[in-house]
């Protein structure tokens, strides 16, 4: 298949997201800062707390896992740094380090369970499944193959991460990022006031 082949058979697709993996979420956004002309406002921590139904198998599973994400036009980058659990994000960063990991396709709620039942009669490993009342996701394992990750989902699409647009000579001042380290324990409040160079405070809840 060439390019123009993949092009036409892609078209009408909604490619939606880019994953990168990092083992230091806030340095990898200190080195994007440099070249991206958008930075996040807030650097959010997902749980199985106030993020459940993470599956690995049929089996529900406890994670820790701080991310960001940066929109610009139709497109997102997100930034993922696991902390703690068998997600295939920790699974992608043990096996081949830091960098892009995934590619998320997203795809209208009525095309969900035939789209599932398609993967799997081909033999294709559904590695990792998330189920919440607003949004479904689910994991496609390529890594032996492609060496890449790829994800379907379906749902509400949810902007949680404040986009910042900023003149070049205005992109290295002061900005916020934020992140709960768990529920019930402090807050570690993170900032850069240059690149490189890091400020933080902790705060009880």
């Amino acid at each position: 298949m060439n390019f123009k082949e993949l092009q036409e058979r892609a078209k009408g697709r909604n490619f939606d997201q880019i994953t990168v993996v990092s083992r230091d979420i806030f340095q990898e956004l200190a080195n994007l800062s440099l070249v991206f002309p958008v930075a996040p406002g807030k650097v959010r921590t997902e749980t199985e707390q106030n993020h459940p139904g993470l599956t690995v198998g049929k089996q529900e599973i406890t994670y820790t896992q701080m991310c960001t994400t940066i929109y610009y036009q139709n497109t997102s980058l997100q930034v993922v740094q696991p902390v703690e659990g068998d997600t295939i994000y920790q699974r992608y960063l043990d096996r081949f380090g830091e960098g892009i990991c995934c590619v998320r396709e997203r795809i209208p709620g009525q095309m969900w369970d035939t789209t599932l039942a398609k993967l799997e009669s081909k033999g294709i490993n559904i590695a990792q499944r998330m189920e919440s009342p607003v949004c479904k996701a689910a994991w496609v394992d390529l890594t032996d193959t492609l060496g890449i990750l790829f994800e379907i989902i379906t749902g509400r699409v949810r902007r949680l991460t404040r986009i910042m647009w900023c003149p070049c000579g205005l992109r290295r001042s002061i900005l916020p990022l934020r992140m709960y380290v768990k529920p019930s324990k402090p807050l570690l409040i993170c900032w850069r006031s240059a690149p490189g160079r890091w400020g933080a405070k902790i705060a009880k809840l």
